[in-house]
Order: structure tokens, then C-alpha cells, then sequence
């Protein structure tokens, strides 16, 4: 995979800010998985949660 500049829109939870991002990889299975997240609903925070709760379980 070759990276690419893109620009961004992160929420920061006191508005929007736009960043631009430079020699970025994207991993097409994490971009399908987070596309199927959004389409069941799921909010940010829950998906963070849900990565969150797997990583401290794979840590034990």
C-alpha cells in the first residue's frame, strides 16, 4: 500500500476541525469495518468502547 494526503474532519467535542494528513495508509478491512459500524447505528464512542474492552481482554 502507498500513502496518500487526505483531509479530515474530527469532531474534538467542541465543534469540528478540519486537518489535513499527510503518507497515510489505510487498511481496507478496518475501512469496511467501520463503514458496517456506522450502518448498524453504532455511535464513535461505542466502537471506541467496543476496541477498548478487546484490547484489555487480549492484555490479560
Amino acid at each position: 500500500m502507498t500513502g496518500s494526503n487526505h483531509i479530515i474532519y474530527i469532531n474534538d467535542g467542541g465543534g469540528v476541525v478540519k486537518k489535513k494528513i499527510e503518507n497515510v495508509v489505510f487498511d481496507r478491512e478496518w475501512i469496511t469495518l467501520i463503514k458496517e459500524a456506522k450502518k448498524l447505528g453504532l455511535s464513535l464512542e461505542e466502537v471506541r468502547k467496543f476496541l477498548n474492552h478487546i484490547r484489555e481482554k487480549s492484555n490479560v
